[in-house]
């Protein structure tokens, strides 16, 4: 996973390219079914939670059917892959998440799915461009809303059935999407995935999965194991993040096991030195 800065959405409005980086021993051609993909991107996650912050979107390299490199989407036509996996929840702060029904082994594509809710970026009459998300969520017919507030908590306060939702309601929604969209390789386009977006965050020694999505329609997400996953297991994937910027790993806590295992040895530094 590469630890420089990645491609962020610091607003609505405003894109921060970053350079591409790839895997050691492989290389990261886009549109080259035959080469391997760059290494899969998610933005920054600085929160103690193991979810994004609400100021970000997560960004995954491209993955043109069928091939990029040993990740392998399924023809276009096949149904989507999820029945190995459900959303249950955590009983921790992060809440929900994706939990593998029985085992699998490392390399299997636990996941395939299209977008539930998508939405565009669009450019500005001074140059710049803007996420029309809330205007988005007002196209989607009732049955869409309907099926996004079951499967997303953050959304079910959200008026459905109107042609226009107020400035708190935009801003609410605004936050659910920075918070659980993947971004497409060209950074044009936003989704959400009913059961994908639902993936917690894990540091590197942590992380059981890694993810592409597909550069074009339909706009697909595959996630891959990096390592054998017990059934009732969380899957979780690595959210790289700025250099510099504190990740908080959903399965060994806030500062990743080197700053658990620092927190130990301090409680047990004060237990020895406290007086008698």
């Amino acid at each position: 996973m590469r630890h420089s800065s990645p491609t962020r959405l610091s607003s609505l409005g405003e894109i921060e390219p970053a350079e591409p980086q790839r895997k050691s021993g492989e290389n990261g051609h886009e549109g080259d079914s035959s080469k391997s993909p760059e290494t899969p991107t998610i933005v920054l996650v600085n929160s103690p939670s193991g979810r994004p912050e609400s100021n970000t979107l997560k960004t995954t390299t491209s993955a043109p059917a069928p091939v990029q490199g040993h990740a392998r989407f399924p023809s276009r036509h096949d149904a989507d892959k999820i029945q190995g996996v459900s959303i249950k929840d955590t009983f921790k702060r992060r809440r929900c998440g994706v939990f593998a029904n029985r085992y699998f082994e490392k390399g299997e594509n636990i996941i395939v799915e299209r977008p539930v809710f998508s939405c565009s970026r669009q450019l500005t009459a001074k140059g710049g461009d803007k996420w029309p998300i809330a205007e988005e969520w007002c196209k989607q017919p009732e049955a869409i809303q309907l099926k996004l507030q079951k499967r997303f908590r953050k959304l079910r306060s959200v008026p459905i059935g109107k042609k226009k939702l107020g400035w708190y309601w935009r801003e609410k929604i605004k936050r659910f999407f920075l918070e659980y969209a993947f971004v497409n390789p060209q950074k044009t386009e936003a989704h959400i995935y009913p059961v994908g977006s639902h993936m917690n965050h894990a540091c590197t020694s942590c992380a059981n999965a890694e993810q592409w999505t597909e550069s074009g329609p339909p706009d697909r997400i595959l996630v891959r194991l990096v390592k054998p996953v017990r059934a009732n297991e969380e899957v979780l994937i690595n959210y790289n993040n700025q250099v510099g910027a504190s990740l908080g790993c959903a399965k060994c806590g806030p500062h990743g096991l080197r700053g658990r295992l620092g927190d130990i040895r301090r409680s047990i530094s004060r237990l020895i030195s406290r007086p008698v």
